[in-house]
């Protein structure tokens, strides 16, 4: 719903879901997960949550 009042308001901006690296490493790495994003493609970044840094963008 969020990304559908983004796209009408403010077309030009994108949408990222944000998540740790322990969330990518035991979530995001599970099969389900993989044919999930194939599925329905998220852009996503895994943060680093110590260093505040952005370890890995998928687009």
């Amino acid at each position: 719903m969020y990304l559908m009042v983004l796209e009408a308001n403010e077309p030009e901006r994108q949408l990222f879901l944000a998540i740790s690296e322990p969330i990518w490493e035991e979530v995001f790495s599970m099969e389900i997960t993989q044919d999930f994003l194939k599925r329905f493609p998220v852009k996503l970044f895994v943060v680093n949550l110590k260093t505040e840094e952005i370890v890995l963008w998928k687009k």
